[in-house]
């Protein structure tokens, strides 16, 4: 049992090992937008101390405050020579 775990492993790691690294892809811009969402504020919540790991010492949050909330934030990436004939 032990010789075929050993093949199987040796047989994925060649595998691994003799794929060729991929190329490079080049992007012609890269950005970013955002679509709906709308301000909401929060008022009166009480501020917790907390520790977000063990033995960490504990840090103040207060949530109060105004966030942007209910929006899609999208990103977007454009190729500088597109491989395909399909238009948009």
């Amino acid at each position: 049992m032990m010789w075929h775990t050993n093949s199987a492993l040796f047989a994925i790691l060649a595998t691994v090992v003799s794929v060729p690294a991929c190329a490079d892809i080049l992007l012609k811009e890269i950005g970013s937008f955002h679509i709906g969402g709308h301000e909401a504020v929060l008022s009166g919540q009480p501020t917790k101390e907390v520790s977000f790991t063990a033995g960490m010492a504990p840090v103040k949050v207060d949530p109060n405050g105004e966030f942007e909330i209910d929006k899609c934030t999208c990103n977007t990436s454009s190729l500088p020579l597109p491989n395909s004939d399909i238009r948009s």
